[in-house]
């Protein structure tokens, strides 16, 4: 049964999630239905999607399906970024000559309702980090910043850690 392996399935399921076959907050066909597709065994299909976790294009709500994630625009591919192997506004510019400051607004546990839902894709009830911050570039106000870490992956998030990146804190 398992003719293909995890890469190729991997890279399939990407190709279509990039180019939009798969649009945001969509579910991916189950597993059974992936296992027929590409004729594969269930540790391959699993294997292919946790590497797509990894990648921050997914995520995967047990019992729920796996989730299409936004930001992995399938017109662009100018910011693709492994949350693996983030480590912030700054690192990602560092060779330009730019000043940042962030101010933390405010870094609250919210249960996801289906309003947050509906934005991120996450499962209704789960546990996450509503984190708002305001940057600012060369001393002026650049992005507000509004973002949801799930509070499975990211543990005991307060104000002062999300002054700093957030994503070094992550645990997966």
């Amino acid at each position: 049964m398992a003719n293909q392996t995890y890469q190729t399935i991997y890279a399939e399921l990407k190709k279509r999630i990039l180019d939009g076959t798969y649009r945001v907050k969509m579910r991916l066909p189950i597993e059974d239905e992936l296992i027929n597709e590409f004729n594969a065994s269930r540790y391959a299909v699993r294997k292919a999607i946790s590497v797509l976790v990894e990648e921050g294009l997914v995520y995967s709500v047990k019992g729920r399906g796996v989730v299409i994630l936004e930001n992995n625009n399938a017109q662009s591919d100018e910011f693709n970024l492994s949350l693996g192997q983030a480590e912030g506004l700054q690192a990602l510019n560092e060779h330009r000559s730019l000043t940042y400051a962030t101010t933390v607004i405010s870094c609250d546990l919210k249960l996801v309702d289906h309003t947050i839902q509906d934005k991120t894709g996450f499962a209704n009830g789960l546990p996450v980090y509503e984190v708002i911050r305001l940057r600012k570039v060369n001393g002026k106000n650049a992005v507000l910043d509004i973002s949801y870490f799930n509070a499975q992956i990211v543990v005991n998030l307060t104000k002062e850690i999300a002054q700093q990146s957030i994503y070094g804190r992550l645990q997966i």
